[in-house]
């Protein structure tokens, strides 16, 4: 099965869930949930819990070490991008350790700083953009990744697919899993396709995030 035959499919998955009762579809802002504490989410599920209880292969799965250099694994997008990566966007994407790093306890994390004392007006704002260079081109499989999405004003963290280098966009189609949107407290899991000037080329859904308002930005 094609790419463009996954994305139709996953289209259609998506009509289905914004069609069913009580699906969670609102992009209107909502009251700030009470205070509590921040829990930490569990583990993606195991192996065998993946496939049906099945073993099944791990075709992927990258080492988060800091003994190993961040651009192994991944690609690192490097400048501002046409247009601002096509969404306006006012940072400065680096591989520089400040915004892309391993810990110690195996994370990856991609940071976005500002520096208003900056000389270069370009690049008082900067941050990460990681491309796997390991393609997920199967027919089958699941992918899981644990996130922490930090929830402020002004900032746009995105987990998502795209085609494989070189696509036309959004005729090729994307695949938003994770995305939050200026503070709002909302994953929002999005499709693009068709052409630009076509009004019905997006799909949105999304999900509200009661503890996301809560959750360190640093």
């Amino acid at each position: 099965m094609g790419w463009k035959d996954h994305l139709k499919r996953l289209k259609n998955e998506f009509e289905q869930l914004v069609a069913e009762p009580g699906s969670q579809t609102s992009q209107q802002s909502q009251a700030p949930p009470s205070q509590q504490q921040y829990q930490q989410y569990a583990p993606p599920p195991s192996q065998q819990e993946l496939i049906g209880g099945q073993p099944g292969h791990i075709y992927w799965q990258p080492q988060f070490r800091p003994d190993v250099p961040v651009t192994q694994e991944w690609d690192a997008k490097i400048g501002n991008g046409p247009d601002g990566w096509g969404n306006q966007e006012l940072q400065h994407y680096t591989a520089e350790q400040q915004n892309v790093f391993y810990t110690s306890d195996g994370k990856l994390v991609l940071r976005a700083t500002a520096n208003s004392s900056c000389p270069n007006p370009e690049q008082k704002y900067t941050s990460a953009r990681l491309v796997s260079r390991q393609t997920l081109a199967r027919d089958q499989g699941v992918l899981t990744a644990v996130i922490l999405s930090p929830c402020a004003e002004g900032i746009w963290p995105a987990f998502w697919l795209l085609p494989k280098e070189p696509f036309a966009w959004p005729t090729d189609g994307e695949v938003d899993i994770a995305e939050t949107w200026n503070g709002d407290c909302e994953n929002h899991s999005c499709l693009h396709w068709g052409q630009h000037h076509e009004p019905d080329k997006h799909r949105v859904l999304g999900t509200k995030i009661p503890d996301m308002q809560y959750r360190p930005v640093r």
